[in-house]
């Protein structure tokens, strides 16, 4: 690929996160994390007389949320302070507008800011006055777009577009530099990866995501090692699967060329395996730049190692697959010796604690496969009908219209636990404010790209694969709209967890998968490529509807604020 190509296909990699940065950071504001209290002392006070509660390290203050005595009636009351941050707990003096001098005590958990205000407020200005409110609201909205918890969600969405734009350059590699055969090879040993990566992370991340917030110390250290044990099991049980399905298809069954590329994963998805486990720690911690690391690195090497087998004439399926393992065997292996210090492996507890996440998991697991089948399947059945070329022609389609996936994952990544959290802290209320402003969110990023990919897909399919791609505007347009409609309800799955209801993910899914097993087969092997996309706008919609109706009527039946 020469320069000029690269350069092109980095910038439509960006389009999502380009095309979403402002409205994203307005959501950010809405989803930012609520701080505890800070009381606001009167004088004659003094600050070492107050107490001091001990705390993490210093946090920005700039609002107070209660204060005595009361001021105007108003929880929310603008502040000047005399300092700029200060530690949990600490006093800080500074004045109320119109009522002189005071001390202002910060009580903020380590990753929660409050809304920054003017740092000029005028003294004449009654707090209590409704103009007042609206100003200290709309100050605290400004001040969330540099808070911690909006730069967390800016930082998961960058690393989900270093990952997604890794899968995307390596898709596109293969495809310009190998036949369409070749990168239907590479699609098929693709849905393998993401099908075992996404039951990993049902069957170990999300359990450990919905149980470590409540958790601490020696006990969130213990239950940590457990779920590094759990992964180091389901490793060596997935690679030991595909080593024997290559060994099965090299006696002649299945397309040419498949063995070489399943036994190129049994090598390397063990360490893929242990990268994603790393990533999702570090997302379970809310340790997003651990993660943003992580994935910059691996990305680095595996595009590297791409170019350099593109530019030789040596790349194909297997060795993309090799090259992968190989880069993330060497980052996740640092990641661990760094982070060593969050394990303390307790052989007993590994036990205990899979019977524990398996209560939790059993219904998203089932779910999980229903919802990756009803999707993955649709690779294989072209390939049974139609060949290998129909789905490198897919493929094609499918990465283009993947260039949204940066988005779309990286929200997952970030409403997911946020939703946990907000659910452990504020109840149904506060998870249920999350769930709103994501959905929000992703109908005002995917809306337009949508009619982005309806009428310029074909232009965009040309440019990143190659002319011998070209011809299929229609097959983009519907893939685009099924990716629509099934990503739509993406944060009512986490809110059904919190909800009561995780049987409800489990059965949208099925139903999907339903479609796809009977409607979607028949599409696929009449209609080919059309087929599939058609199949996958049945399946997305039928599932999208279920969880909404499931979702609504959770919320008819659990109280607002209630502590599930």
């Amino acid at each position: 690929m020469d320069n000029t190509l690269v350069i092109v296909l980095l910038l439509i990699s960006l389009l999502p996160i380009l095309s979403c940065s402002l409205p994203l950071i307005k959501f950010q504001v809405l989803l930012t994390a609520r701080a505890k209290v800070v009381v606001f002392i009167p004088p004659p006070v003094d600050p070492g007389d107050a107490p001091i509660i001990r705390g993490p390290p210093r946090v920005p203050v700039r609002m107070v949320r209660r204060a005595y005595p009361p001021v105007g009636g108003t929880s929310r009351i603008p502040i000047r302070l005399g300092g700029g941050a200060g530690r949990r707990g600490e006093i800080l003096p500074g004045t109320i507008p119109g009522h002189g001098q005071g001390w202002a005590c910060a009580i903020c958990h380590q990753d929660e800011q409050v809304g920054r205000l003017d740092p000029n407020p005028s003294p004449r200005i009654n707090p209590g006055a409704p103009s007042s409110k609206a100003n200290g609201r709309m100050s605290a909205a400004l001040g969330s777009l540099t808070g911690p918890t909006a730069r967390k969600g800016i930082t998961s969405l960058v690393d989900q577009a270093i990952v997604s734009g890794a899968n995307f350059f390596a898709g596109v590699a293969v495809g310009r530099s190998c036949s369409k055969e070749e990168l239907g090879l590479y699609a098929l040993g693709f849905s393998v990866v993401v099908f075992l990566l996404n039951l990993q992370n049902t069957l170990i991340a999300l359990p450990y995501t919905v149980h470590s917030p409540r958790l601490s110390g020696e006990d969130l250290k213990s239950f940590t090692s457990s779920s590094l044990l759990h992964q180091l099991g389901y490793s060596a049980s997935t690679a030991g699967v595909l080593f024997l399905a290559g060994w099965l298809l090299s006696a002649g069954h299945g397309p040419a060329g498949m063995p070489a590329v399943l036994w190129a994963l049994a090598i390397g998805i063990p360490f893929l395996l242990l990268r994603e486990y790393s990533r999702q720690m570090s997302f379970a911690w809310l340790r997003v730049q651990s993660a943003l690391l992580v994935d910059l690195s691996v990305a680095t090497i595996y595009l590297g190692g791409l170019y350099y087998l593109a530019r030789q004439g040596e790349l194909s399926a297997a060795r993309a697959f090799y090259l992968s393992g190989a880069a993330c065997a060497l980052v996740a292996s640092v990641w661990f010796l760094l982070k060593r210090g969050n394990f303390s492996f307790v052989s007993a507890h590994a036990v205990k604690d899979f019977r524990r996440n398996w209560e939790l998991a059993r219904w998203p697991l089932a779910a999980g496969i229903a919802n990756l089948a009803a999707i993955q399947l649709y690779p294989w059945f072209l390939t049974v009908f139609h060949g290998t070329e129909a789905t490198g022609v897919l493929s094609a389609c499918l990465g283009t219209v993947f260039l949204a996936n940066p988005f779309i994952i990286g929200m997952g990544n970030f409403l997911g636990p946020k939703i946990m959290h907000a659910h452990a802290r504020g109840g149904t209320e506060a998870a249920r404010d999350i769930v709103t402003k994501g959905t929000l969110a992703i109908f005002v990023v995917l809306g337009p790209f949508c009619l982005c990919m309806i009428f310029f897909g074909d232009f965009f399919l040309r440019t990143i694969y190659g002319g011998k791609y070209a011809g299929n505007a229609g097959l983009v347009s519907l893939l685009a709209v099924g990716q629509f409609v099934d990503v739509i309800t993406l944060p009512m799955v986490p809110a059904s967890f919190v909800l009561g209801r995780p049987d409800a993910v489990f059965r949208s899914y099925f139903a999907a998968l339903l479609v796809t097993g009977t409607a979607g087969l028949c599409l696929v092997k009449y209609f080919g490529t059309i087929g599939v996309a058609c199949g996958l706008i049945a399946a997305g919609a039928t599932a999208s509807l279920y969880r909404w109706r499931v979702y609504q009527s959770a919320l008819r039946t659990v109280p607002a604020g209630s502590d599930l």
